[in-house]
């Protein structure tokens, strides 16, 4: 029979491990308001995108994919009610995982999937996504080196 202290131990690791994923989560989503308001407005397919890439992480057990829709929805209203808090809200959230390596670059490469949803990488996007890279301590052009295309499932 597992002692008091196993199971409280294995409890905290889990909680622990479901705050690192949800910090993820809102990082992931305030950093993909960001780039897909950048050009001035957010469109259909960029929300699209977000949806198969929340998929995608729920399928690998990162976050669940349900909250993933509304935290983005959050931030983009934020963000077009009121620019200025909402990225100053938004990079609260993007700063939050800054120390993790991996999971900062899993994160930039998502806003490198925004910006291309719409079949079109406008400046405004590549300066957002490099903004976050400078708050994440990331080199851009190793994120620019990497091609992601989710157009087709988009559309299909």
């Amino acid at each position: 029979m597992p002692s008091i202290l196993k199971i409280l131990l294995a409890h905290h690791k889990k909680n622990k491990e479901r705050a690192r994923q949800f910090f993820f989560l809102k990082a992931c989503m305030a950093a993909s308001a960001v780039v897909a308001v950048a050009d001035g407005h957010a469109c259909r397919r960029e929300a699209l995108a977000i949806t198969k890439v929340t998929q995608i992480l729920d399928e690998l057990k990162i976050f669940d994919s349900r909250h993933g829709s509304e935290v983005y929805s959050e931030f983009l209203k934020i963000l077009e009610d009121d620019p200025e808090a909402g990225l100053e809200a938004a990079m609260k959230a993007i700063d939050a995982v800054r120390d993790d390596v991996e999971l900062t670059q899993l994160l930039v490469m998502i806003c490198r999937t925004i910006s291309e949803a719409d079949g079109i990488v406008r400046p405004e996007e590549i300066d957002a996504i490099e903004h976050i890279c400078g708050l994440l301590h990331i080199e851009p052009e190793g994120i620019k080196a990497l091609e992601i295309d989710l157009r087709s499932e988009i559309d299909g």
